[in-house]
C-alpha cells in the first residue's frame, strides 16, 4: 500500500484531526518497523540454512553408520496402536 493509500486511510479513520504531522510520523513509523521486520526475516532465514546445513550433515553421519552397523531406527510393530 503507497502513501496515499495511507492518508486516505488515515482520513477515514478520523486520523486527520491530529495533523500532518502526526500522519508523518506514523508513516516514518511503519517504515521503522518494516525495516526491522526485514532484518529479523534475514536473520531467521540464516538460521533456518545453519539448521538446514546441520541436518544434512546429522543426516549423512547417519547414512554412514547405517551402512557399518545397520539400522539404527525402526518403525514399531504396531504402528497403529502407538499413535
Amino acid at each position: 500500500m503507497g502513501v496515499k493509500e495511507d492518508v486516505d486511510i488515515a482520513f477515514q479513520n478520523g486520523l486527520n484531526d491530529r495533523g500532518p504531522a502526526d500522519l508523518t510520523r506514523q508513516i516514518n513509523d511503519k517504515d521503522i518497523q518494516i525495516k526491522k521486520l526485514c532484518a529479523e526475516i534475514g536473520s531467521l532465514e540464516f538460521q533456518i540454512s545453519d539448521y538446514q546445513q546441520i541436518v544434512k550433515e546429522l543426516t549423512e553421519k547417519l547414512e554412514t553408520y547405517e551402512s557399518l552397523h545397520g539400522t539404527v531406527f525402526k518403525p514399531a510393530r504396531n504402528s497403529e496402536e502407538k499413535k
